[in-house]
């Protein structure tokens, strides 16, 4: 029997990924402004199924370590981005990873949904240790995980290779316990890992 997650947030709905989400992954990995952090200049429907494809995958495993939950938003139930732990085997750390359609950037709705993630991972999954790390030239994602309390931890010269040129990277952490004193306020209350049967 498997189990879908379904984290509720006040704004959002975080859920496991269907099929057809990658129509709207597509839609919002296409723009300039959103591939100029990331490794590729365009997207075709092709790599939005094998994006969104990955993740439906990491459902069936078991035991499962990792979790990558598309972001919707309350009401309209409009895709926005999505938000994920990927675990390591037989460890309790995991690396936390985020993304959002540009229309909605500015609005905190990448803190709210990084915030239940990390809520899913100390509360649910036990993990001891979250690490994460951006571009760092990405000032809205590292504005992000210093909202949540997390903290930066060192810069890695030339990290990344891509677009011709290296990128250096910033790498951030939150340990379980720091994350009960973070300043951010809890957004709702996670729906444990078994919370609804799949179809």
């Amino acid at each position: 029997m498997e189990f879908a997650v379904v984290i509720p947030t006040p704004r959002l709905i975080l859920r496991e990924f269907h099929r057809e989400d990658w129509r709207r992954v597509l839609e919002y990995q296409s723009t300039p402004a959103f591939a100029k952090f990331n490794c590729w200049e365009r997207r075709n429907e092709a790599d939005a199924r094998t994006f969104v494809t990955r993740f439906i995958d990491w459902q069936h495993e078991r035991p499962r370590y990792r979790y990558q939950l598309a972001a919707q938003l309350r009401g309209s139930g409009l895709m926005i981005g999505n938000c994920g732990i990927r675990g390591h085997r037989d460890l309790r750390d995991a690396e936390m990873g985020f993304e959002l359609d540009q229309n909605f950037w500015g609005h905190g709705y990448a803190t709210e949904a990084a915030a239940a993630m990390l809520d899913f991972a100390f509360s649910t999954l036990r993990l001891s240790v979250v690490h994460a790390q951006c571009v760092t030239e990405n000032f809205a994602s590292a504005r992000v995980m210093r909202r949540l309390g997390m903290r930066f931890e060192r810069t890695e010269q030339a990290a990344i290779w891509m677009k011709d040129r290296w990128w250096d990277t910033d790498q951030f952490s939150i340990t379980a316990e720091a994350w009960l004193q973070s300043p951010v306020t809890k957004v709702g209350e996670p729906m444990p890992a078994v919370a609804r049967q799949a179809h």
